[in-house]
C-alpha cells in the first residue's frame, strides 16, 4: 500500500486545439472545419483523493470451452482475438457416428410405440368382452360338435352290436370307440370356449394384460430417453460460445481429436473488468461494497476510470495481513486489458471527493464548479467543506471522473463553449 501525496489523484487532461486547413485540389476544394470558439481553459480530472493501492486488472468473466464428446474436429471457426457472441458456433466435430445413433434410436422408439399400441388394443378388446357375432359363432360350433358326438355315439352302438354278433372285427369296435372319444373332446372344448366368451375375461387375465401395457409403456419411455440422449450428443458436435467475449487462447485445430472435458479455448469478457487489490486494515472502516473508487493505469495517460467495490474480504491474507478487495470497472472502450497494473484510489476518511479550491466559484452565497460536458462548461452547485488552502471536499455535485474547469473566467456562463488547453496542478 502506498499513501498518495496531494497530487497522486490529480490527472490533468491536456490537449491543444489545432485548426487544420485542408486546401482543395483538382476540380473541387474541401472547406476547413469550423474553428472552436470560447475561452481557453484548463481542466482538472476528479480522482477522489484519499489513499491509493496497486492492483491487477483481470477479466470479470472467463470461461474455458471444452467438448462433451470424443470426436475428430472438422472445423474451427474462430482464432485468438476473435470477438464472439453467446450461442455462436466455435468448433464442429465429426457427426457421422452420432447421426447414426440418432437414426437407430428413432427406429427403437418406433418399435416400442408399436408394441405399446398392440398391448393397449389387446387390453381394450378384452375389457370390451366378446361381441354378439363371436358368441353366435361359438354357439354354432357347440351345436356342430354336439352333432358329431351324437353321430359317433350311434356309430359305436351299431359297431358294438355287430361285434357281439361276430359280424365286425375288434378293430372296427376300437375305431368306433376312438371316434366317440374324439368327438367328446371337441364338444367339451367348444362348450368351454362358449362359456368363456359369455362369462368374459377373468380378473387375472385383465391384470396380466394391464401389466403388459405398463411394460410396453416403460419400453417407450426408455426409447424416448435414448433418442433424447442421442440427439443431445449430435447437437454437442457443434460447440458454441457460452457467453459474449473474446477468444483469449485456442488449443485445437481441424483434424485433431477433441476429448471430453479437455479445454479447447478460453473466452474472456472485457466489457467489464475487475481490479484485484489488497488494503490494510486501517482503511477498512472507510470502505464498503458499492463504494465508488478511482482507477488509473499509468500507461493510459491521465484517464480516470470509475470503479465500484464489489467484494471486500472478511478474512485477511495470512501472508501479508491485508484484506483482498475486488473493484469492478466498466470497460466498454476496451482500453483496460487483463494483466495491467492499476492504481486504485479510495476516498479518505471523510465522505466526498477532493477537488482543487481553484475550481470553485462563489456567487450569491452559492458554491459551484464548471463541469466539462463535451466542449461546453456546465455550472453545477457543490456542497462540502474546505480541507485546507488548496483542497475542498465536495460531498455532492461532483463525481470521480468529472472534468472541472480550473480558475474559470469571471464572465464564463453556464453552457458556454470552451477550448481545453494544457492543465496544471493547482
Amino acid at each position: 500500500m502506498k499513501r498518495g501525496p496531494k497530487n497522486l489523484g490529480l490527472f490533468i487532461a491536456a490537449s491543444s486545439a489545432l485548426l487544420l486547413l485542408l486546401s482543395g485540389c483538382g476540380s473541387g476544394a474541401t472547406s476547413a472545419p469550423a474553428a472552436l470558439t470560447g475561452p481557453v481553459v484548463q481542466v482538472f480530472t476528479v480522482a477522489g483523493g484519499g489513499q491509493t493501492v496497486t492492483g491487477k486488472v483481470a477479466a470479470a468473466d472467463s470461461v474455458q470451452v471444452s467438448s462433451k464428446l470424443g470426436a475428430r474436429v472438422t472445423a474451427v471457426h474462430v482464432s485468438e482475438g476473435s470477438r464472439v457472441h453467446k450461442g455462436q458456433v466455435l468448433v464442429e466435430l465429426d457427426p457421422t457416428d452420432y447421426t447414426a445413433a440418432v437414426n437407430q434410436a428413432q427406429a427403437g422408439l418406433q418399435q416400442a410405440q408399436a408394441g405399446l399400441a398392440a398391448a393397449q388394443a389387446k387390453l381394450a378388446d378384452t375389457l370390451a368382452g366378446a361381441r354378439e357375432q363371436q358368441i353366435q359363432q361359438l354357439q354354432a360350433a357347440v351345436e356342430q360338435a354336439q352333432a358329431a358326438y351324437d353321430t359317433a355315439q350311434d356309430n359305436l352302438t351299431r359297431t358294438q352290436n355287430l361285434f357281439n354278433a361276430g359280424a365286425a372285427p375288434q378293430s372296427a369296435l376300437d375305431q368306433a370307440q376312438l371316434g366317440l372319444a374324439q368327438a367328446k373332446g371337441a364338444l367339451d372344448q367348444a362348450k368351454a370356449q362358449l362359456s368363456l366368451a359369455q362369462a368374459g375375461a377373468t380378473a387375472n387375465t385383465i391384470a396380466a394384460l394391464r401389466a403388459q401395457v405398463d411394460q410396453a409403456r416403460g419400453a417407450v419411455n426408455q426409447a424416448q430417453a435414448a433418442l433424447q440422449a442421442a440427439q443431445n450428443n449430435l447437437a454437442n458436435t457443434k460447440i458454441t460460445a457460452p457467453m459474449d467475449g473474446v477468444v483469449a487462447s485456442k488449443n485445437i485445430n481441424p483434424g485433431e481429436m477433441a476429448a471430453p472435458g479437455v479445454p479447447l479455448m478460453t473466452l474472456v469478457n472485457l466489457d467489464t473488468v475487475k481490479v484485484d487489490a489488497s488494503v490494510p486494515q486501517t482503511l477498512l472502516p472507510g470502505l464498503h461494497t458499492g463504494q465508488t473508487v478511482a482507477v488509473h493505469v499509468a500507461e493510459l495517460g491521465d484517464q480516470i476510470f470509475t470503479g465500484t467495490i464489489t467484494f471486500l474480504s472478511p478474512v485477511s491474507d495470512q501472508n501479508n495481513n491485508t484484506f483482498p478487495v475486488e473493484v469492478t470497472v466498466p470497460n466498454s472502450g476496451g482500453q483496460l486489458r487483463a494483466g495491467m497494473v492499476a492504481d486504485v484510489t479510495f476516498a479518505g476518511g471523510e465522505a466526498g471527493v477532493e477537488i482543487p479550491v481553484s475550481t470553485l466559484v462563489k456567487q450569491g452565497g452559492q458554491t459551484a464548479v464548471f463541469k466539462l460536458e463535451g466542449d461546453k462548461a456546465r455550472r453545477v452547485a457543490v456542497q462540502g467543506k474546505q480541507k485546507d488552502n488548496n483542497w475542498f471536499i465536495a460531498a455532492s455535485g461532483v463525481s470521480i471522473g468529472d472534468k472541472l474547469v480550473i480558475q474559470p473566467p469571471t464572465d464564463l456562463k453556464d453552457g458556454a463553449q470552451v477550448q481545453v488547453q494544457g492543465g496544471k496542478t493547482p
